[in-house]
């Protein structure tokens, strides 16, 4: 007795099980997961590194205030928000006020200020709370400034945070940023 083939063993089956379709389906989450991760990433750090340098030009324009208005100019950042201001230390003519806003995602963590020759600064040294506002740096009519260490932050989910800092030399009234890459929160 000779078998015949079963006609459902001898079809050609066209199509994917729900098996591979299910394990492509994970495979295309892993992957977005990780590009959207690192985007994300890369993306926040150039939101730090913009807001660092938007900081730079407003203590730019401080500074020049302050020469222009012959009245000292007080830059001061809301700590743990990204907002900041400069207003004139008297009601001079000519000083506007600048408000602002960092971009989305950055705050300022701290704000320290010492004196060019070393001389007290005229307020408390206590150090300011989210939402409130920082010890002022101040710019003076001769061009000099305070030196000041502006310390921005992106704050993320784990206990690793992307920081720069704004380092302010008083003589000069330059501005360096410098980048310092996962700093632990609260340190």
């Amino acid at each position: 007795m000779t078998r015949t083939p079963n006609l459902a063993m001898t079809q050609h089956r066209s199509g994917f099980t729900l098996v591979e379709l299910l394990l492509v389906l994970a495979l295309l989450v892993i992957i977005g997961a990780v590009a959207t991760s690192t985007l994300s990433g890369t993306l926040g750090g150039a939101r730090l590194q913009q807001s660092g340098e938007q900081i730079r030009t407003v203590l730019t324009r401080a500074r020049m205030q302050a020469i222009d208005s012959g009245s000292p100019a007080l830059f001061q950042a809301q700590i743990g928000t990204g907002n900041f201001k400069v207003e004139s230390a008297t009601a001079a003519e000519g000083c506007e006020s600048i408000t602002g806003t960092l971009e989305e995602g950055v705050v300022f963590r701290q704000v320290n200020c010492s004196a060019v020759d070393g001389a007290p600064l005229p307020y408390g040294v206590d150090p300011p709370t989210d939402g409130e506002w920082s010890q002022p740096v101040a710019f003076m009519p001769t061009g000099v400034s305070y030196n000041a260490d502006i310390l921005l932050a992106r704050p993320s989910g784990d206990l690793q945070e992307k920081q720069v800092n704004i380092a302010l030399r008083g003589v000069t009234c330059t501005a360096k940023l410098t980048e310092l890459v996962g700093r632990s929160m609260g340190q």
